[in-house]
């Protein structure tokens, strides 16, 4: 290991780029696998709020749009599955190419400036936060951002810097990406207009043929989704209200609970620069005045400070209750803002002490997964361990079985009738809450030829009411106990109803 930390010391501070970008593609791979294998034996289910599953049944019908979110990363994962079979472990490896590219999108735009080793470092140090590591896990419309925003920012930086057309039109390609991941993007989109006035060349942007380009780019893209939205009467926008505070009280402690949040997921990341740079870092919090600051470090501070300014800003003005792991796609420039400080010079920053402390924590987790996994079932978590594999093998093989056809639609408690679509070797369509507005390709005349499978917890009331009017009476209804179990442990029963009606004539 001593020998390993020095030839890397050697390494990574030679100035030849060809060693960075050799460096950088070796940890950025490790890194994807060590964390892909965490991911695989820590796990019982695919995530507990069954959100991946949710996006692969949406994958199975692209649409311009869906009921609660803009479509682009339900697109990316059909696009996935069109290569990987439909195995946790390539939901996983998703997740962490996802990470991947993120790690790339802050590399290149690190490049715009310097090129330096210290960039490497900021990679490292960025890896070492949550956001990169447990949270980006769940590959849902938060963990999405990750890339798209610093590449976006990338994308925006060169055109205002370059003076050169393909960058303005991937900046506005990419914007309109953003906003077709999540619309909270609008806050980087504000936080980029505020860093273009930063930018040396920013008044000839504004009045050359490139800003319009860009714009004109983003609106293309946009379009189908536009459209979409105008004739689904703005469905996204109702779902978006859900997440209204109840009250003042209520919108404080939601803030709060949400800057709190977000302060303790970035802490590792500084610690470990602090053990880094040692004695120097004691000085960082003066470099933050950035009195003698070239442009470019003013730039990265509002390209830290800036999302998180509007998010505040957007949840008080629509009195939006905010969630933590919204904060997910934040923070790419935090590492890069404390490791390019002012105060440091190339010599204060131990690069092999960063990719040192990375490994451990890396291996550390590898130790600890089976350790996460069976505690789920030592806490008796009953919606972690919900056997929703098991459900869904076992409604496929009842389903061929009864009818001899394939198993084309299937209905019923989300999280089991998307785990359905995503681990029944038919992987048919989701009628999304028995609700035509929700899944309007799931049409009378599909479901007569098709059947439809249903598959109800009992205590769901809402899907076994809903299940009663949806079938005919004569549908066969079949009630099993089924429950999760890892190496000798056995968790909670779950008792569920199906339901078959086979296609009609």
């Amino acid at each position: 290991m001593r020998v390993l930390t020095s030839r890397l010391s050697t390494v990574s501070r030679s100035p030849d780029p060809a060693h960075q970008r050799l460096l950088f593609a070796g940890y950025t791979t490790v890194f994807v696998a060590l964390w892909t294998i965490y991911a695989v034996i820590s796990r019982n289910n695919l995530d507990v709020n069954s959100d991946m599953v949710e996006n692969f049944a949406w994958s199975r019908e692209l649409q311009a749009g869906y009921f609660k979110h803009p479509p682009f990363f339900a697109w990316v994962v059909a696009a996935w599955f069109k290569i990987f079979p439909a195995q946790d472990w390539a939901y996983y490896l998703l997740s962490f190419a996802n990470v991947a590219l993120a790690f790339a999108g802050v590399w290149a735009l690190i490049g715009l400036f310097d090129r330096s080793p210290r960039r490497l470092a900021a990679i490292v140090a960025l890896s070492l936060t949550p956001f990169y590591t447990f949270s980006a896990i769940k590959f849902n419309a938060n963990t999405i951002l990750l890339p798209v925003w610093p590449w976006l920012a990338w994308a925006t930086i060169a055109a205002i810097r370059d003076d050169r057309m393909p960058h303005a039109i991937a900046a506005g390609v990419l914007a309109a990406i953003a906003m077709l991941s999540k619309y909270v993007s609008v806050v980087m989109l504000a936080t980029l207009f505020v860093a273009s006035f930063t930018i040396p060349g920013w008044q000839a942007f504004y009045r050359s043929r490139r800003f319009p380009a860009m714009i004109a780019a983003f609106l293309v893209t946009m379009a189908p989704h536009l459209i979409w939205l105008h004739q689904t009467g703005y469905t996204t926008f109702a779902y978006v209200d859900t997440n209204k505070a109840d009250g003042l009280g209520r919108l404080i402690r939601s803030t709060l609970n949400f800057v709190v949040a977000q302060l303790l997921w970035l802490s590792p990341m500084v610690i470990v620069i602090a053990l880094a740079t040692g004695p120097r870092f004691r000085r960082v919090v003066s470099a933050f005045q950035w009195r003698h600051a070239m442009p470019a470090h003013r730039l990265w501070l509002v390209l830290l400070c800036g999302p998180l300014v509007f998010t505040l800003l957007a949840a008080w003005m629509t009195f939006t209750r905010l969630s933590a792991p919204w904060g997910i796609p934040l923070w790419f420039a935090a590492s890069t803002v404390l490791l390019y400080a002012p105060v440091f010079e190339e010599q204060d920053i131990d690069l092999s002490r960063l990719v040192s402390i990375a490994g451990a924590v890396g291996l550390a987790a590898l130790v600890v997964a089976p350790i996460v996994r069976m505690s789920e079932f030592w806490l008796a978590n009953r919606t972690a361990l919900e056997p929703r594999r098991e459900a869904a093998e076992l409604l496929s093989e009842l389903w061929t079985k009864k009818t001899g056809k394939p198993l084309v639609n299937v209905a019923g408690s989300q999280s089991y009738a998307s785990s359905v679509t995503f681990y029944a070797p038919d992987h048919p369509s989701e009628f999304v809450e028995f609700e035509p507005r929700y899944a309007p390709w799931m049409t009378p005349d599909r479901l007569r030829k098709g059947g439809l499978a249903i598959i109800c917890a009992t205590d769901d009331h809402v899907c076994t009411a809903a299940a009663a009017k949806a079938v005919w009476p004569s549908a066969e209804r079949i009630s099993v106990s089924l429950n999760k179990s890892f190496l000798w442990l056995r968790g909670p029963s779950h008792t569920l109803q199906l339901i078959i009606e086979p296609p009609r004539p």
